[in-house]
């Protein structure tokens, strides 16, 4: 991964399964104890804590492992822009007042997320006079020049609003803040934030020494105001990296100082509300500039229309249009330059782009066009989405995009739970720059339980990973799963089922995908006499799930107790537990037997099934020096290749007939049963497994009838209707290795079959 900080990341909705392609359909942008090492490292393919938060003007996003990604149905379109190592998220109408009484660091998501607290952003006011009532803010101290206070969610929203007003009213008088609240020289920062001015008035690393002049003119073709214009360095995206290279036009006009070289000059007109709007984007072929230059943008220019055809009738949801900039001449560590625009309202908005076909002479530029596609409301059968995603080099093509059939892959999504909840649902695009530097985001609400039918862009070229957050709030997102990038192939057809029960700790999974995304974490090595141990407590049975975090509100519990020989040398509650037991430890250095008992609880207002568990595992350890791990994985403890995995054993399960929301009908239950160990062990035939149920948590037991052998087994006993079903798994292998999962409330049967 790219070492930037929080780059977008794009969320949107996947998987689905073989139904009728339907009538073509077209859609477009405005159709709608003891321990001694550290605690291990988190696994790259897991999901820890995401943390949502707001911009001021209302917008919602979310920073995390994965980056940031917008919330669908939040806010107005946004300009992501990735420069000199910082990312902002730039709603277009506070674009003109960036320098003009807003402060960019106002919209750089990384800073956001270290500063809001308790659902408060700090934010401050200085002015040449009186403090002016700044709308949506909440004032806590105030004096001459001076106010402080905070926003809140629900005050950004307001702020935004009032924003998109003032705005639509000073663009016609090119009088960007100098009006409304922003009269008597007001600044908004952040509150005792002054980073982002210091690095703005810090002197350019080569001198500027020609004027670059940029005409604008509207959609009625007359001189533009307040739309903005962006300059980037081909010789060297990284020399001008501040907002002093992003201007607004007045009168038509906005000027740059730039060194002679090579450039790209963007405009970006936008007609609009602070929720959605019309967005004209002009991109110039690469221009060389020897001395004093002028060149001209227009808004009638960006002709093409950003339009989808589906082969199901379908409604864009979100778009996403990307232009990441790169020179291989300039020194290392630099170099690249990214521009993108999302909209997520309902209607998100029309883009025109102008197709630029002339390919740059100097560096190089990638053009990323995605978005999604929901059904109609009141679609026959079930639900379905697509999500789409295309890649240009070079130029910028007409945004014209027809998605064949054979064009995709269809996947059956069935997502489960025990009660009904509202969260989120989204799927990375990562084509092979994309991999590196991340993609921009939107994520959308989503109800479970339901079966979902998604259609992805396939291709050889282009890897998608699908996001599934089970209960999600402004501030707050809880339980949920996440998978590996994996690449699609054209015409393919699968089944992917998230948080079936029983739910159960699972280990890291690494898929073999072209679409592979940075190194996997082993969930147990050991590094000469270090053990780490890390595993999700609540991992469901799809192997590369990986469980996204417990968050506020809700509170799971862990315990742990870790022997040698049967010596307790660590255990006690797991801290800081959010649904991940993390565990380090020093073992003796003989050859010894090791046994690790987790105990893990969630709240069952989340997931009333599956809610505890206790797993003991047993295994020889012994030191084994020398030990390396592939490529694409890392040791427990730390980023580093040198230790051996343990050979855990690991369970999965799957419940013949049970529905979405973990029931099975009452009778005869068929448990099918597969064990394993931890991918790269050294893994010894598995000798056995049993499997003992009980229907009042685990008072009375009784013995499952087994079938099978080797890896595979299925259990088959009698459950009485309306019973919560208890399971008690056993299982050993050859090198004396042994597994005990008991699971309590696994699933539940319902009534009876139906003859």
């Amino acid at each position: 991964m790219h070492p930037r900080l929080f780059k977008p990341a794009l969320i949107m909705a996947a998987l689905s399964v073989a139904l009728a392609t339907g009538t073509g359909a077209t859609a477009t942008a405005s159709s709608a104890a003891a321990p001694r090492a550290a605690a291990p490292a988190r696994p790259a393919a897991a999901a820890p804590a995401s943390q949502a938060v707001f911009l001021p003007t209302g917008q919602l996003v979310t920073t995390g492992a994965h980056g940031i990604s917008v919330l669908g149905n939040e806010g107005g379109p946004l300009q992501s822009l990735s420069m000199g190592g910082q990312s902002y998220l730039l709603p277009l109408t506070a674009e003109p007042y960036l320098g003009h009484g807003l402060d960019p660091g106002l919209f750089e998501p990384g800073r956001l997320a270290r500063a809001e607290s308790g659902g408060r952003l700090p934010i401050q006011v200085t002015c040449t006079g009186r403090a002016p009532h700044l709308p949506g803010m909440t004032v806590t101290s105030s004096g001459p020049g001076l106010a402080k206070g905070y926003l809140t969610a629900a005050g950004a929203i307001r702020f935004g609003n009032a924003l998109g007003r003032l705005s639509a009213a000073d663009h016609q008088a090119a009088s960007y803040g100098q009006n409304g609240f922003f009269t008597g020289g007001v600044a908004v920062t952040l509150a005792g934030d002054t980073s982002h001015s210091a690095r703005e008035a810090a002197p350019l690393p080569q001198a500027a020494t020609h004027t670059l002049t940029v005409q604008g003119t509207d959609l009625a073709g007359k001189p533009d105001n307040g739309d903005s214009a962006l300059v980037v360095d081909a010789d060297n995206a990284s020399l001008l990296p501040r907002f002093r290279d992003v201007g607004e036009f007045h009168h038509g006009v906005v000027t740059f100082s730039v060194p002679a070289g090579h450039f790209w000059v963007q405009a970006i007109f936008y007609q609009g509300s602070a929720l959605s709007g019309t967005t004209h984007l002009d991109v110039l072929p690469e221009i060389t500039v020897t001395g004093d230059t002028t060149v001209a943008t227009s808004a009638r220019a960006a002709s093409s229309r950003l339009h989808f055809m589906t082969p199901r009738p379908a409604t864009v949801r979100s778009w996403i249009f990307t232009m990441i900039f790169q020179t291989y001449q300039a020194p290392a560590g630099c170099c690249t330059l990214e521009s993108g625009f999302i909209a997520a309202a309902t209607p998100p908005g029309s883009l025109y782009v102008t197709p630029m076909l002339d390919r740059p002479g100097v560096g190089a530029l990638t053009e990323i066009t995605s978005a999604e596609l929901a059904s109609p409301p009141g679609a026959r059968r079930l639900p379905y989405e697509y999500s789409l995603a295309y890649q240009a080099q070079g130029v910028i093509p007409a945004q014209r995009f027809v998605a064949g059939q054979a064009d995709l892959a269809t996947e059956n999504a069935e997502f489960y739970s025990a009660v009904p909840q509202t969260g989120y649902l989204g799927a990375y695009s990562w084509f092979p720059i994309e991999r590196r530097l991340g993609s921009e985001a939107v994520l959308w609400p989503a109800a479970s339980p339901q079966q979902l039918i998604m259609y992805f862009t396939a291709n050889r070229s282009l890897a998608w990973s699908t996001q599934d957050v089970l209960w999600g709030r402004v501030v707050n997102f809880a339980g949920g799963y996440t998978s590996p990038p994996q690449v699609f192939l054209p015409g393919q057809r699968l089944t992917d089922p998230w948080g079936a029960y029983p739910l159960h700790p699972a280990p890291a999974v690494r898929l073999t995908t072209a679409g592979d995304n940075g190194p996997v974490t082993t969930s147990a090595s050991r590094s000469g006499d270090e053990l780490g141990l890390d595993l999700a407590a609540f991992g469901d049975n799809t192997p590369g799930h990986a469980a996204w975090s417990i968050n506020p509100p809700f509170k799971p519990a862990g315990s742990y107790q870790l022997d040698q020989n049967g010596t307790e040398i660590a255990g006690g509650t797991l801290s800081h537990f959010h649904g991940y037991a993390e565990v380090a430890a020093a073992l003796s250095p003989a050859r010894s037997r090791v046994t690790f008992v987790l105990n893990a609880a969630e709240p069952t207002t989340l997931s009333p099934l599956s809610a505890s568990s206790q797993t003991t595992w047993s295994w020889w350890s012994s030191p084994e020096p020398g030990a390396t791990l592939p490529q694409g994985w890392r040791c427990t403890v730390r980023s580093v290749r040198d230790c051996a995995v343990q050979p855990l054993l690991t369970l999965r399960y799957g419940v013949t007939g049970m529905n979405l929301s973990g029931t099975a009908p009452a009778g005869q239950q068929v448990v099918r049963l597969v064990v394993g160990h931890v991918q790269l062990a050294q893994a010894a035939a598995v000798t056995g497994a049993h499997v003992a149920v009980s229907f009042d948590g685990g008072q009375i037991w009784t013995q499952a009838r087994m079938t099978g052998r080797g890896d595979s087994y299925a259990a088959v006993f009698d459950a009485p209707a309306g019973a919560q079903v208890t399971l008690k798994t056993i299982a050993t292998d050859a090198a004396g290795g042994s597994i005990t999962q008991t699971i309590t409330d696994a699933y539940q049967s319902g009534t009876p079959a139906s003859p």
